[in-house]
């Protein structure tokens, strides 16, 4: 899934630097969301496809940053995705 992940951003930077792209991770065991609900990270909130989002999703080790095995509703997950386009 983080192949995929790199993938699009390499290909965003590339095709549509001008689109908005961004990472969220649910059902992890640290939270980093605006709404404050647990088992939701906002790794890279929407921005512009950058090199530095790249080299750090590279190196990513999900389960070191975030942490897998947390709880979340699908509910919230989709609220947090609503709420990260609200201020555009």
């Amino acid at each position: 899934a983080l192949k995929c992940c790199l993938v699009t951003y390499q290909n965003k930077i590339i095709s549509s630097p001008d689109d908005l792209i961004g990472l969220l991770f649910y059902n992890t065991k640290q939270s980093f969301n605006a709404g404050q609900f647990a088992g939701i990270h906002v790794w890279a909130p929407l921005d512009q496809p950058a090199a530095r989002v790249i080299k750090a999703l590279e190196s990513l080790e999900v389960e070191a940053e975030v942490g897998l095995g947390g709880s979340c509703s699908l509910a919230q997950v989709f609220w947090t995705c609503t709420s990260l386009f609200s201020p555009l």
